[in-house]
């Protein structure tokens, strides 16, 4: 031994491996968030202790931002965290894009996320970075969705029928004549200015594809048990969240 300091590497547990697919399927994700999917019933500490180990050996990075003088914490996924990530998974990465440019967009996106996966008749939930990252066995109906460049995508299945939904979260207003493949598209808005403007502009395009789109406030969509999308005709789609 000639003094020459050993890293000895991090053996990573089956939580770490969720936790790094994670961030590799959101490109960010808070603090809260991570504690809710894989430490439940765990103190809080046991969840930030694992959370540094990651961040120290360099798998993971933290970062902060202050919003309506509130501090979130959230992490991304490093170069060497997807390289561990690969090592896993059982397909060819399409691109390997590990960080958010749009934080505040993607955070609100994976609490979007967590909600959709107890909603009734649930089947299926990608991430827009999981769906331009790879290709699907059921690639048929997905690629779509890749085309789309659909923030989120959704499929229920009720009666032997799947029915598959684009999900996209706004912040501010804009629209694209790309849905046609789409049984539906969700809109969900930032608040009730942006949930009102995008409903005059719906009323005004193209009548035969107005249907398709239903839409719902951030807050109402994170709060109710019972999420209420609504169509600019006032004809109401209903998604219940099961608790659990």
């Amino acid at each position: 031994y000639l003094g020459t300091k050993f890293k000895r590497e991090r053996v990573l547990s089956e939580r770490d491996m969720k936790i790094l697919f994670d961030l590799f399927q959101h490109k960010v994700c808070d603090l809260n968030g991570i504690y809710q999917n894989h430490f439940s019933g765990k103190d809080s500490t046991t969840c930030e202790k694992a959370l540094t180990q990651l961040v120290k050996h360099k798998l993971i990075s933290k970062r902060s931002y202050y919003s309506e003088r509130k501090l979130t914490r959230y992490f991304h996924l490093t170069t060497k965290g997807l390289e561990e990530i690969k090592k896993k998974l059982t397909f060819d990465t399409i691109r390997n894009e590990i960080k958010s440019d749009k934080v505040e967009h993607d955070l609100t996106l994976y609490k979007i996320f967590n909600r959709l996966k107890k909603v009734e008749y649930f089947f299926d939930l990608k991430t827009e970075n999981l769906i331009q990252s790879r290709h699907f066995p059921e690639d048929e109906e997905i690629a779509p969705f890749r085309t789309l460049n659909s923030d989120l995508y959704l499929a229920l299945k009720s009666d032997s029928e799947i029915y598959r939904f684009a999900i996209e979260f706004e912040r501010r207003i804009k629209y694209r004549k790309r849905w046609e493949k789409s049984d539906g598209i969700f809109y969900i808005c930032e608040d009730l200015l942006l949930y009102h403007y995008l409903k005059k502009v719906l009323l005004e395009i193209d009548q035969g594809f107005i249907s398709k789109f239903s839409i719902i406030t951030k807050t109402n969509f994170l709060v109710n048990e019972s999420v209420i999308f609504e169509n600019p005709y006032g004809k109401k789609f209903i998604l219940n969240i099961q608790s659990g």
